[in-house]
């Protein structure tokens, strides 16, 4: 049976900082397994390219929600990524880490050690950030973070209208405020996607004493009495045991993390009862705390053909992926919408509760294909929900997919904060900056007024930001519904951690993918250090 020291399970962002950092020892043997295929794909490298990378299952799980019982029994959309480098290998490039409060809350919440200045060395660690000079930046790390920028008379005219009706311009979202509007940081250099892999595994693949296996789906951890003793792995069809000498970390991220560990006997001792899966190990809150950003596409029609829709089209699209595929460049270099803003969405919020993403391009509804006229639209959510949803098990074959449910809008609060946030995008395409550009408001159209108006229609339209976290909790020793410890190690077993976005106690004011960068950064000085 072939060994290891540590067993990383899942190539994403986490997976790849820790397979970095741990085979930096060169007497530490470690094995880094993704169930997916390599990232080199130009679905993968180009930014742009992401649309194409959602679509289907070469790259993506494309999970789905049971129906979501305040949505009007909708299903919804989970993306994750399937390849090297996980999500980061498909998801938006937004690099924004959260307001400093967060991880104070994290603290509060029983994450002892992941206040704001305990974490702020570790996400300047992970950078290597291209912008003006900041003592809050880091320019030596791994992962390459570039300055967004306005792309044209659309991009301009919203941050314009934040401008008129009052609201702040954000310098650095990742800064000492993050409240404004703004260009993102993106995960875009040269024109190329940096995931997870980029940044951290491809540079390092050749150490001796690391191991990097492709098409190899974790079954489950295998137990010795209270240890993990090694993982149970399919790969070219056939199921070989490997085994770990020091630890087995879990990175497979916030839906199948929790499966994993529920198949291997760890977790709510009914629920695993339920699929005949032997109850090894009692937790209860495996799956349970899901927390994701909603996601509410504002749409409108342009007066004017300045959107990125004419991109899109068979000619521009033919000439745009030519650029690109010539000297990466042009608009499939980018990621197609590199502004936004955090604002408050709410009277009692001490700081900033809801984000917009604005997009000039206008897509059609409940699709990736764009519009076939020229038009624009906001991508607005909350960021700090109350409704909270679960992942379970569908079945004790690792090979079925998991049930899981956001559970969005379960709480009055919840659909009072998407409101409003509905109602200050209405504001901002309502100003004199846009004025030379608003067609039509299309979906929802302007006569969606009320209340009850907005909430039939979030019943019917609202969608996810793909953002989920919080379904393997970190918490103190008293908190029975915590998971793991500070340290990342799974309660009352040893040898056993998880580092992904399952351990976050509540959701950042973020994209999250650079908090999971900064988990995986100290969580890896966490094992070097033997804590």
């Amino acid at each position: 049976m072939l060994g290891f020291d540590f067993i990383i399970v899942g190539a994403g962002t986490a997976g790849c900082v820790l397979a970095n950092r741990l085979s930096a020892d060169p007497t530490a043997r470690v094995l880094l397994l993704e169930s997916g295929p390599p990232d080199r794909h130009w679905h993968v490298t180009m930014p742009m390219g992401n649309i194409e990378a959602l679509k289907g299952t070469r790259f993506n799980w494309s999970f789905m929600t049971e129906p979501e019982p305040h949505l009007g029994g909708r299903r919804l959309f989970c993306p994750r990524g399937r390849a090297l480098g996980g999500s980061s290998s498909i998801n938006g490039m937004v690099h924004v880490r959260g307001h400093p409060k967060d991880f104070d809350r994290w603290v509060a919440l029983g994450g002892t050690g992941w206040g704001f200045h305990d974490v702020l060395p570790y996400f300047r660690k992970s950078e290597r950030y291209l912008g003006p000079p900041s003592p809050w930046r880091g320019t030596d790390g791994p992962l390459t973070v570039t300055k967004g920028r306005p792309r044209g008379p659309l991009d301009e005219a919203f941050l314009a209208a934040a401008d008129e009706l009052g609201l702040p311009s954000a310098k650095d979202f990742n800064g000492p405020d993050q409240e404004g509007f703004g260009p993102y940081d993106l995960t875009i250099h040269q024109g190329r996607r940096v995931n997870g892999a980029c940044a951290y595994l491809h540079p390092v693949r050749t150490r001796p004493n690391l191991k990097v296996w492709t098409g190899a789906h974790v079954m489950s951890v295998r137990m010795a009495h209270h240890r993990a003793a090694g993982v149970d792995v399919v790969r070219d069809g056939r199921v070989e045991t490997v085994a770990a000498e020091r630890e087995v970390i879990l990175a497979a991220g916030a839906v199948q993390t929790p499966q994993i560990l529920m198949l291997s006997g760890i977790g709510p001792a009914e629920e695993l009862k339920a699929n005949d899966v032997e109850v090894r190990h009692a937790l209860a809150g495996v799956g349970d705390g899901l927390q994701n950003h909603i996601d509410v596409y504002m749409k409108y029609r342009s007066s004017r053909p300045v959107s990125l829709n004419a991109a899109a089209w068979p000619l521009g699209r033919a000439l745009a992926g030519s650029r690109w595929f010539l000297n990466h460049s042009g608009v499939c270099a980018s990621n197609g919408f590199e502004t936004g803003g955090f604002f408050r969405a709410q009277e009692d919020s001490t700081y900033p509760d809801a984000q917009i993403i604005f997009f000039p391009v206008a897509f059609k509804t409940g699709s990736f294909e764009v519009e076939p006229w020229h038009g624009f639209q906001f991508h607005v959510g909350t960021q700090k929900p109350v409704s909270r949803g679960w992942v379970r098990l569908a079945s004790a074959d690792p090979t079925i997919a998991p049930r899981l449910r956001y559970n969005y809008l379960a709480t009055e609060r919840d659909r009072d904060h998407i409101r409003n946030a509905m109602r200050r995008v209405r504001d901002l395409v309502r100003t004199r900056a846009f004025a030379p550009f608003l067609a039509a408001e299309v979906n929802p159209t302007r006569d969606v007024e009320s209340d009850a108006d907005l909430d039939a229609w979030l019943r019917a339209n609202a969608d996810t930001a793909y953002h989920v976290c919080g379904t393997c909790q970190m918490g103190a020793g008293h908190d029975e519904g915590a998971v793991v410890d500070p340290s990342c190690r799974v309660r009352g077993l040893d040898g056993l951690r998880v580092v992904d976005a399952s351990v976050m106690p509540e959701i950042p004011n973020c994209n999250p993918n650079a908090a999971v960068l900064m988990i995986a950064e100290r969580a890896s000085d966490l094992i070097v250090s033997g804590r």
